[in-house]
């Protein structure tokens, strides 16, 4: 019965997680192809996302959703690249969102940056899902200093990883919690001759604020950011 309402192809990722707050509810995430009635792919670049909230022992779907994520230079979908997040995302007095993350970022071998660990924030509406947040990178990393050499294995440069968490700020905008993003830093120095990075820094700082508008969180400014860690 689930898979005809989603109307799924072939699936490539699937995670499960019992519901925070009801015990009884499982959390379902999952990548999928997407076929016709007959079977056949309906494009080979794009991918179906679905989320689900569902009574396994009445066997009844509460809540979904349904999306889909085209694959290009810097999006891959593969197996083990779903997590469901259940943080406490308590973004307003009884609102408490469900978050998903998709580790789906490709970097090609001569990239000077990428990034990846996409996350995403739900609300339930009755038997739908709202995204309140949607693919905000939670893993960056950026060569500051010098080039890689394309992976010839001789270069110097400084490489700059981070990782992105979010805070929940007392702060409120239209009601809802404002969101803070912290930055920790992970600055690292390699050099040719060396088997390990010289570790040089680590820090960590409140990067940016998203506020609610319209009950909805834009994570537009941390999407392909530069992230010097000075």
């Amino acid at each position: 019965r689930f898979r005809k309402r989603v109307n799924e192809g072939d699936v490539i990722d699937l995670v499960c997680k019992t519901h925070p707050l009801h015990p009884g509810q499982t959390i379902v995430a999952l990548f999928h192809d997407l076929k016709d009635k007959q079977g056949n792919l309906v494009d080979e670049d794009k991918k179906g996302f679905v989320l689900a909230v569902l009574d396994i022992k009445r066997r009844r779907l509460l809540s979904l959703y349904r999306d889909a994520i085209v694959e290009d230079a810097t999006t891959r979908i593969d197996e083990f690249a779903l997590q469901i997040d259940t943080a406490r995302y308590n973004l307003a007095p009884g609102i408490r969102a469900l978050g998903v993350r998709m580790n789906i970022g490709y970097s090609p071998r001569c990239a000077e940056g990428g990034e990846s660990n996409y996350l995403s924030l739900f609300v339930e509406e009755g038997a739908q899902f709202k995204a309140v947040l949607k693919d905000l990178p939670m893993s960056i990393w950026t060569i500051t200093e010098g080039s890689n050499g394309c992976g010839s294995g001789d270069a110097a440069y400084t490489m700059d990883s981070v990782g992105l968490t979010l805070a929940i700020a007392p702060t409120l905008t239209h009601g809802w919690h404002d969101l803070e993003v912290v930055a920790h830093h992970q600055i690292e120095a390699w050099n040719g001759a060396a088997e390990t990075p010289a570790k040089q820094q680590t820090k960590t700082r409140v990067v940016d604020t998203l506020r609610a508008s319209g009950k909805i969180y834009s994570g537009e400014r941390i999407r392909g950011r530069v992230w010097p860690g000075q």
